[in-house]
């Protein structure tokens, strides 16, 4: 607390290891700096979609000064009898528009933006009578790697404008080349023109400018946004460098990723492309009941007509992790859908997985510990883990969402502040700290938004639209990071029977519970803050409010009488706010949404 009195970022104190007042002390105050991190969280996100959309505002406000200016130089010609040169100034800007308005993905290839930043340069040389010689060196290696759209046109517009046009001679050299260094492609811009100070340099990469000069700041903020788009996308080890000297020109370095054509990461949309089956499946839906199995998925032998190339036995439902090591290993992200009717044997993987309960129950045995898992509750094993899988009803539908290391690595910059255990599980270094960990999701609202909507990408054929995925990866991570209700161990038989009556059995009294539980209170308490993450409270509120949105719908019955059937007495203001924490509106509210 004297941190945080200090101006301090909130800290998180240590898991009470008791159920007392101290213990409900260091769980509320965890609560307070958890709710503190994500406003924080949210009002850092709230400014990057701010920056993009400042950038794109930007970008829509240079664009047409660019028509303009070029537009005049066609009429010009035009006015001089000049047929040739015309048609081929309408046929290049028609194809700079072309190349503009239809990026609906904002994801290109090094070779569309060389013909984009080339079409714009032959545009500006009509306009400035050929002052300007743009070299183009890429080797072939680099043509078809993935780059976010507009990344070489405001770098070269920079260097044309702010660079060789303001030299006394007006013209001038400007370069693009590239080549592969290590696990990145780096494209070099470089131009002869008047150069930048040391002080101009120091503040080109940052969002802020000393100039005064409204079309410099234009250029500025256009430099920086690219850079901060790169960044974004790509991770703080990527983006734009300047070198430059005074008087004698300018170099820019743009450093990405390699990532290929048919790469997940950065792949364009799909939504249009034809379905000739020659593509490998980006989720496999496998289930042992698969005749009537749920909607939507693809059974073992409509799999094997797809992927024809693909071995026959190992589509087995037995061997379905086999089925993700058998796909291409650009692939970085999978959802596997499977009942779970039988027994499946004890399995490790290379790649985290999300083991998700969507119906049903089962015993998910992790380094020989038994984890009893209903429906909505989370698992996440890392690649040091081994488990098996057992049912406990019959109709269990496990989903499971299966992430590479890499990407994972990809993703971590981009959530904030990880708690500890979930930082350590995701990076597998600290083995002594467990290889999994549970998450009783099944009433917290935004991370189901999250599921649902990664379902919803799946069933619409968009899975492999990365940064939309990426975006939702995130934010999964990010509700999980910030949830304080997780356990090191999950229910074991005992937790389980006991969670499963609070859900059951919400209305009744810790007397009651007790008596048909054969246990006391604070052992109750003990056992489901401990194994099943969540306090009897919390579980209770959230089934009795079940319960209360049910008689919600018969209009006749008062708000007085459902807050007493639901164990509120007169407590109408306890009963209002612990409605409006799970269903976000208040009874009243609610009641008026109900057709």
């Amino acid at each position: 607390m004297s941190l945080v009195k200090n101006d301090t970022p909130p800290v998180l104190m240590s898991e009470p290891q008791s159920v007392d007042e101290i213990g409900e002390l260091v769980d509320s105050y965890n609560y307070m700096v958890r709710k503190i991190n994500r406003l924080i969280a949210e009002q850092a996100e709230s400014a990057e979609e701010l920056r993009i959309s400042e950038f794109n505002s930007l970008q829509a406000q240079i664009n047409p000064h660019f028509l303009y200016n070029t537009m005049d130089m066609i009429s010009w010609k035009a006015q001089q009898g000049k047929t040739a040169e015309t048609t081929a100034a309408i046929r290049d800007l028609s194809r700079f528009y072309k190349l503009t308005l239809s990026r609906k993905n904002t994801i290109t290839t090094v070779e569309d933006e060389i013909e984009h930043a080339t079409i714009y340069m032959r545009l500006q040389n009509m306009r400035f009578g050929n002052a300007i010689d743009f070299v183009v060196d890429i080797p072939d290696s680099l043509l078809e790697i993935r780059i976010p759209t507009l990344i070489f046109q405001p770098i070269i517009e920079n260097s044309l404008l702010h660079g060789i046009l303001e030299k006394e001679c007006k013209t001038g050299t400007i370069v693009l080349t590239g080549w592969i260094e290590a696990d990145a492609a780096v494209i070099m811009i470089s131009d002869d023109g008047v150069g930048m100070s040391q002080e101009k340099l120091d503040t080109l990469l940052t969002d802020k400018n000393g100039s005064g000069d409204r079309s410099a700041s234009r250029g500025h903020i256009a430099i920086y946004n690219t850079h901060r788009r790169l960044q974004i996308l790509f991770g703080p080890d990527y983006g734009l460098s300047y070198r430059s000297t005074p008087g004698k020109g300018t170099d820019v370095e743009i450093r990405i990723p390699l990532y290929e054509q048919d790469s997940p990461l950065l792949h364009p949309e799909t939504s249009g492309s034809d379905d000739s089956g020659d593509d490998p499946l980006p989720l496999v839906a496998v289930s042992t009941g698969y005749s009537g199995g749920a909607p939507e998925t693809i059974s073992p032998d409509q799999l094997y007509q797809k992927g024809s190339s693909f071995p026959e036995n190992i589509l087995k439902v037995e061997n379905f992790h086999s089925v993700f090591r058998k796909f291409p290993a650009s692939s970085s992200v999978f959802l596997i859908a499977h009942y779970v009717n039988e027994p499946y044997p004890e399995h490790s993987h290379d790649y985290i997985e999300l083991n998700y309960i969507y119906s049903g129950s089962l015993i998910n045995e992790i380094d020989h510990t038994p984890v009893y898992m209903a429906r909505g509750d989370l698992v996440v094993i890392n690649q040091n883990a081994c488990h098996s899988l057992s049912p406990l009803s019959e109709k269990c539908l496990l989903l499971n969402i299966c992430i590479r290391k890499e990407y994972i690595r990809k993703l971590l910059p981009h959530t904030f502040q990880l708690h500890l255990p979930l930082k350590h599980l995701l990076t597998g270094r600290h083995r002594d700290m467990g290889n999994y960990l549970f998450y009783p999701m099944l009433y917290n609202r935004r991370f189901q938004v999250y599921l649902f909507s990664l379902i919803q990408i799946y069933a619409s054929g968009r899975f492999q639209e990365t940064p939309e995925l990426e975006r939702i990866f995130v934010n999964m991570f990010s509700e999980l990071a910030e949830t304080e209700e997780y356990s090191r161990r999950g229910p074991d038989q005992k937790t389980f029977r006991i969670t499963e009556l609070l859900k059951e059995e919400p209305l009744n009294t810790m007397e009651d519970l007790e008596q048909k539980l054969g246990i006391s209170e604070a052992e109750i308490k003990r056992l489901v803050r401990k194994n099943y993450g969540r306090s009897v409270g919390s579980i209770l509120r959230e089934g009795r409010m079940r319960h209360a949105a049910g008689l919600l719908a018969n209009r006749s019955l008062s708000l007085q009488f459902i807050a007493r059937e639901c164990g509120y007495g007169d407590r109408m203001d306890d009963f209002s706010a612990d409605f409006r924490q799970i269903y976000g509106s208040t009874p009243e509210e609610y009641r008026g949404q109900l057709i």
